[in-house]
């Protein structure tokens, strides 16, 4: 065998090498492609729901606060106004 024939094979070693390796790193980059998508997916998901959660909780805050802002004037209203209660009838001296 010649050198250059000897340098032509190793070559082509090498190349079929590469090609394996690239082979094998384009799956991998497809297998993280697809992973990514998944987990954002699944982010995606997580983050409605807890962006849902968070509308929901202030909903119910500003419900709160707007029942304890309407507690707060009847109970200055009732402040202002003097007392109506009705006194029981005093009993005369036996």
């Amino acid at each position: 065998m010649q050198a250059s024939e000897l340098q032509r094979e190793q070559l082509k070693k090498q190349m079929d090498q590469l090609a394996a390796a690239v082979q094998a790193s384009e799956a991998q980059g497809e297998q993280l492609r697809k992973q990514l998508a998944s987990v954002r997916e699944a982010a995606t998901k997580e983050s409605d729901g807890l962006k849902a959660k968070i509308a929901a909780l202030e909903k119910d805050l500003a419900q709160k606060l707007a029942q304890i802002q309407s507690l707060q004037e009847k109970k200055a209203e009732l402040q202002k106004k003097p007392e109506t209660a009705i006194k029981p009838p005093e009993k005369p001296a036996p």
